[in-house]
């Protein structure tokens, strides 16, 4: 229990002193769908030089981005679903990221907004919510596969999100039939069948370097080695303070 405590403690820092630490300082969004939060959240307490706090959207909203006046973090984690986001949020969002605030999307966030088609750019990718029929463009339903046992290559070993990590296997839930931009730059891929080939990418948007990992549904995610650094070099290199 003391533990606990003292976790906590270091989760919700004074704004004082969140403001000020000299630590990455790191939002990490959840909300609208369910996750293991307590093992996600030793993810991101593994990582030194990172101070985060995990801010919990309600009614699958993105109220984080409603006023940035004051905007505390150097980067931000996607590990949402939301679906729901004004005009001034996507205007806000998009201001932070030609401020330079690092964007890290982590799995399901790939189908955040699935209606905004600017968010496709941001991310470099698009996943279907249901079939697309429309006249000049027809596309399925995006599919997933959950306890898949595959193999992950490090597609560039020297780019600083994946450097030093050599190719792992892991056990996580796949996506397949969703939609990459030609021109990410690929980090990570597979040949597991049920997943798209191209798995993890740096891109920019504006200002902002952008990082996806695709992989991350549990906690045999959490604690695989090769996923906690993967997450915790994506931050580093996200961050421009």
């Amino acid at each position: 229990m003391r533990l606990i405590a003292l976790a906590a403690i270091g989760l919700f820092l004074t704004a004082a002193a969140f403001a000020q630490s000299e630590d990455i300082r790191v939002a990490v969004i959840s909300g609208g769908h369910d996750f293991e939060k307590e093992e996600f959240l030793t993810l991101f307490r593994s990582i030194a030089g990172i101070q985060f706090r995990l801010l919990e959207q309600t009614d699958d909203d993105s109220a984080f981005l409603e006023n940035i006046d004051d905007f505390k973090y150097d980067v931000i984690v996607l590990y949402n679903m939301g679906q729901n986001i004004s005009d001034k949020r996507k205007e806000n969002l998009i201001t932070l990221l030609d401020k330079g605030i690092g964007l890290v999307v982590l799995h399901h966030a790939i189908a955040d907004f699935n209606k905004w088609p600017e968010f496709s750019n941001i991310i470099g990718a698009h996943y279907y919510l249901e079939d697309v029929k429309q006249p000049g463009k027809e596309h399925p339903r995006s599919q997933y596969q959950h306890d898949v046992n595959f193999h992950v290559k490090i597609q560039d070993k020297e780019h600083p999100v994946s450097k030093g990590i050599e190719d792992f296997d892991i056990k996580d839930e796949t996506y397949k039939l969703y939609d990459v931009a030609p021109d990410n730059h690929i980090l990570l891929t597979t040949d597991t069948p049920t997943s798209e080939k191209q798995i993890g990418w740096a891109k920019t948007y504006k200002n902002s370097n952008v990082c996806f990992i695709q992989l991350g549904h549990g906690a045999d995610a959490y604690f695989n080695p090769a996923y906690r650094r993967l997450v915790s070099q994506a931050i580093r290199w996200a961050d421009k303070k």
